[in-house]
């Protein structure tokens, strides 16, 4: 699926020190990864800085769709849980702190195994505050992965308005939900959440481990990023989007973990691929286009 070029300008001017939502930030790069499955290594990096932001809640989610971006076979920089999952009794600051850590455990869990979802976050649920209205919304989103029943319920029930509403309404399909007063330029890492969500969307985002395959790296990021990398019927489909188009300018990336064999390539006029022994090195122009790559020779 191709990344709305809105989505593609937030995430060229996304600096994890200094942006003022890493929840949101990271929740926004999970989303971004599923689009482009066959290009992860940016979010991979970015979700590996956010893991280390001093707000608890948004570091183990972004730690925690790190490792499941990433894949089993690739450590993640998780952030340790010494200290805080052996806390007796742990105490949440609020009930949105509270959720968000539930949502960065269940992460952990699935990605490591471990179980401390159900020995912290269960009996802290069971004895929860009380929600605000101001918050509600919020609250149902980070706890749709975590007990989805409750939370449509939370959200039935909510002020229905904003940008995380209109992620729920794409989430759940819910075309009566009063959503419109989020400004089409809205920039915020929710409203591009939203932009990027459809049916089943966020479920699927805290579900399980993308799909292990071939992908691209060392893409320079500074001059260009993918709105489109994936694998469709054996072939390798990229839609390239310059941070500024330069056809006299040139930039170049890899194709690692595919069959050594031979790509025909088509697309972008000046384009050319080399096989080698480290994978299928691609040299474009610095332009705006398509690529497909077709399974040739051995």
């Amino acid at each position: 699926m191709l990344v709305p070029e809105r989505a593609a300008a937030w995430l060229r001017a996304l600096d994890p020190a200094t942006v003022d939502d890493p929840l949101a930030a990271a929740c926004t790069l999970g989303l971004l990864a599923h689009r482009t499955p066959a290009w992860t290594e940016r979010y991979e990096e970015l979700l590996g800085a956010l893991a280390a932001s001093p707000d608890t809640a948004a570091a183990l989610v972004a730690a925690g769709l790190r490792s499941l971006v990433a894949g089993a076979d690739r450590p993640s920089p998780t952030r340790t849980l010494d200290g805080f999952a052996h806390a007796e009794p742990w105490s949440p600051s609020s009930v949105v702190e509270g959720v968000a850590t539930g949502l960065g455990l269940l992460l952990h869990d699935l990605a490591h195994g471990t179980g401390h979802h159900g020995a912290l976050f269960d009996p802290w649920w069971a004895t929860r505050p009380a929600v605000p209205d101001e918050v509600a919304t919020l609250v149902a989103l980070l706890l749709a992965p975590q007990r989805p029943d409750e939370a449509r319920a939370l959200f039935a029930g909510a002020p229905q308005a904003g940008a995380v509403a209109r992620l729920l309404a794409a989430e759940w399909r819910l075309a009566d939900v009063p959503v419109d007063d989020v400004p089409v330029d809205d920039a915020g890492a929710w409203s591009v959440a939203a932009e990027l969500c459809g049916a089943g969307s966020w479920s699927a985002l805290f579900a399980a481990p993308l799909v292990a395959g071939p992908r691209i790296v060392g893409v320079d990021t500074e001059r260009l990023v993918l709105r489109r990398a994936e694998w469709w019927r054996g072939c390798l489909l990229l839609t390239l989007a310059p941070t500024q188009a330069d056809p006299t300018g040139s930039t170049e990336f890899r194709l690692v973990g595919a069959e050594p064999r031979m790509w025909c390539q088509t697309g972008i006029d000046g384009a050319m691929t080399d096989v080698t022994g480290h994978g299928m090195i691609v040299r474009t122009p610095l332009v705006a286009g398509d690529l497909e790559f077709t399974p040739g020779s051995y």
